[in-house]
């Protein structure tokens, strides 16, 4: 396997693991969602929902892939 291949399932693992783990909390709030898109190689965990009439649209975590390195945009 090469290195961005495990470096993408990596990424792809763990923000499913926390999105898992998030969705099964009792304190839940709000829907979430993962977002995959290996052509460019961003990877995002979401919140996104309505509350009282308004729109929660949260990034918690952005990680992207250049030039072979790993880079946390975001991580709440």
């Amino acid at each position: 396997m090469d290195k961005l291949t495990n470096y993408r399932q990596t990424i792809k693992k763990i923000l499913t693991e926390h999105d898992y783990l998030a969705n099964r909390s009792s304190k839940k709030k709000y829907e979430t969602c993962l977002v995959f898109d290996e052509t460019h190689d961003h990877y995002l965990w979401m919140s996104v929902d309505w509350v009282n009439q308004k729109r929660i649209n949260n990034t918690h975590v952005h990680i992207r892939i250049k030039n072979e390195k790993i880079y946390i945009e975001e991580d709440w």
